[in-house]
C-alpha cells in the first residue's frame, strides 16, 4: 500500500501474484478482496470510492477512521493507496457536487476530508488542495445557499486560514478555486464594513442615506467580477464592534486592520483594487483617494494596522461625498478612464 500507483504494472503485477494466493492470507484479506477486489488496483479505487461517497454511512470521524470501520488500518490510510483513494473520492465528489451541489452532500464530503477534529484527514499539498477544489470549483460561475456559503468559509479558514493572509497555504490550490474563496470573503470584507458603519456611524437620515447609497454602488462592482480584493481598516470604536462581529461569526482570526493617528474613533475605511487601481473608500465625510497603481505610494492591501496617512496621502485622484450621491459619476468616469470597467 507504501508504494500503491493504481496503473503502475509493478503494482498490477503485484495485485494478481497476492490474488493468486489470496487462501493463505486469512479470513480479514479475503473480505477485503471480496468485498473492494482489494488486489485488483482500477476497481479497488472505484469500489471505495463508491462506498466512501455513499450519504448512508456515516462519516463524521473522518476518512482515516472510515477506513477503519471497512476494515483497512490505521496504516492504509496513510498510505500511497490511502491518498489514491482519497483523491479519487474527493475528485468524484467535486462532479457530483457541479451537477447537484446540496448541502447534504457538502457536508458529507467536509466530514469525510476531516481528522474528526479541526483539520484535514491528512497532511500534504495534494490533500489540500483536492479537498479545497473540490469544495470551491462546483462555484465558480453560480452563487451558493447562504448556509452552503457559510459552512465551506468556515471549514476552509479553519484549515487553510484567508487566503489573502495565508498565501503559502493555500498556493497548493488551483487559482480558479482561490479565485472563488476570495470573492467571497471580499463580499464578506465588504458587508462587513458597511454593516459597522450602520451601526457606528450613522448618526442621522443623511448619513444612513449615503450609506445606502455607497452600499449599491460598490456592491454592483463586486457582483460583476471587478472589485477582485477588498480590506477594512477601522478606527477604535469601529475595531471592538469588528471584533465582537467576528466572535459571533465564530471568526478566530483577525479580518480587519487598525488605523492609526489622529482620526477620530468610529472612522472606517474600505480599501479594494478594481482593475489597476487602489481605492480607499473613508467614511463620513472624509474624501475618498484613488491611486492608479497597486505599488507604492498606494495602501497595500491586507496589512493588520495603517497610519492614516497611508490611506490618504500622495493619491491620484480625490472625491468627498454628498448626501445626494452626485460623486458616484465621477468616481465611476474615473474608474472607466484608467480600467476600461464600466459602472452597471
Amino acid at each position: 500500500a507504501q508504494t500503491f500507483v493504481s496503473k503502475s504494472p509493478a503494482t498490477q503485477m503485484l495485485g494478481e501474484f497476492l490474488d493468486s494466493h489470496a487462501q493463505l492470507l486469512g479470513e480479514t484479506w479475503n473480505s477485503l478482496i471480496k468485498r473492494f477486489q482489494i488486489f485488483t488496483p482500477a476497481y479497488t479505487l472505484q469500489l471505495l470510492t463508491k462506498t466512501l461517497l455513499d450519504s448512508r454511512f456515516d462519516c463524521h470521524n473522518g476518512y482515516v477512521k472510515k477506513l477503519e470501520m471497512l476494515g483497512l488500518r490505521n496504516a492504509v490510510a496513510v498510505s500511497r493507496l490511502g491518498v489514491e483513494v482519497f483523491v479519487k473520492t474527493m475528485e468524484q465528489a467535486q462532479v457530483i457536487l457541479t451537477a447537484t451541489p446540496t448541502q447534504k452532500t457538502f457536508q458529507h464530503v467536509m466530514a469525510l476530508a476531516s481528522d474528526g477534529a479541526n483539520g484535514f484527514a491528512m497532511q500534504g499539498a495534494e490533500v489540500s488542495r483536492t479537498v479545497a477544489n473540490t469544495l470551491l470549483l462546483p462555484y465558480q460561475d453560480r452563487t451558493p445557499e447562504p448556509e452552503i456559503k457559510s459552512e465551506i468559509e468556515r471549514y476552509l479558514l479553519q484549515r487553510l486560514g484567508d487566503p489573502r493572509l495565508n498565501k503559502f497555504r493555500w498556493n497548493p490550490v488551483d487559482e480558479s478555486a482561490n479565485a472563488v474563496m476570495r470573492r467571497w470573503l471580499n463580499k464578506v470584507s465588504l458587508e462587513q464594513f458597511l454593516r459597522i458603519v450602520d451601526k457606528v456611524v450613522n448618526t442621522d437620515e443623511n448619513a444612513k442615506r449615503m450609506w445606502s447609497i455607497r452600499r449599491d454602488f460598490w456592491t454592483s462592482y463586486l457582483t460583476n467580477g471587478h472589485l477582485r480584493d477588498a480590506w477594512c481598516a477601522f478606527g477604535s470604536l469601529c475595531s471592538i464592534e469588528a471584533h465582537s462581529l467576528a466572535r459571533q461569526a465564530g471568526v478566530k482570526t483577525k479580518n480587519y486592520a487598525e488605523i492609526i493617528g489622529n482620526i477620530e474613533q468610529n472612522h472606517a475605511v474600505l480599501i479594494m483594487h478594481i482593475g489597476s487601481l487602489t481605492i480607499a473608500d473613508w467614511s463620513h465625510n472624509s474624501k475618498g483617494h484613488i491611486w492608479n497603481t497597486h505599488l507604492p505610494p498606494s495602501p497595500k492591501l491586507y496589512e493588520l494596522q495603517y497610519h492614516k496617512s497611508k490611506l490618504k496621502e500622495n493619491s491620484d485622484y480625490s472625491y468627498r461625498h454628498d448626501q445626494y450621491g452626485n460623486w458616484r459619476n465621477d468616481v465611476a468616469d474615473y474608474i472607466y478612464k484608467y480600467t476600461g470597467i464600466k459602472f452597471r
